[in-house]
């Protein structure tokens, strides 16, 4: 909290009177979710970013979920089908990594034709695609960590 409030003192103008844009719990419930203070900084400056007609305001959950879910419906827009049902079972399976055989009997898509949507989802940043330890054969795939969308991803949504 201190580094944040560091930062948005810094961002006044000189002599300025400094609001806060934001409820401490807000942010607070926020990292706690991602547990990471840059996907919670760029949380808090799109939400910033789509509200500053309204400013002077405080940030709530209210106005932070509707600015992640239109970046989320954004994001969704642009996946063929292939490539929802693969982010809607990493969804599912957001703690574990999913085999790439079992990926493939739970999206009902054939091995060799997910190739395609896990490179373009990869290329993306939105999955991450690892080879085993044990047996180079065999791959990955789950949730990149960079997406802080997923605090607010639903599987019910895309299926």
């Amino acid at each position: 909290m201190d580094i944040l409030r560091k930062r948005c003192e810094a961002l006044k103008f000189k002599d300025g009177n400094y609001i806060s844009p934001y409820y401490e719990d807000t942010v607070r419930n926020i990292y706690q979710k991602l547990n990471n203070i840059r996907f919670t900084f760029k949380i808090l400056e799109d939400t910033i970013l789509a509200t500053e007609n309204q400013a002077p305001c405080k940030i709530t959950m209210t106005e932070i979920r509707s600015v992640q879910e239109k970046e989320k419906q954004e994001i969704l827009s642009k996946l063929s089908n292939q490539e929802l049902k693969i982010i809607g079972i990493l969804v599912d399976n957001q703690e574990n990594k999913v085999n790439l055989s079992k990926l493939s009997k739970l999206t009902n898509i054939g091995t060799t034709n997910l190739r395609v949507p896990l490179t373009e989802l990869e290329n993306k940043g939105l999955i991450t695609i690892t080879t085993s330890e044990e047996d180079k054969r065999i791959k990955y795939a789950r949730l990149s960590d960079n997406i802080h969308l997923t605090v607010f991803f639903s599987s019910e949504e895309m299926k």
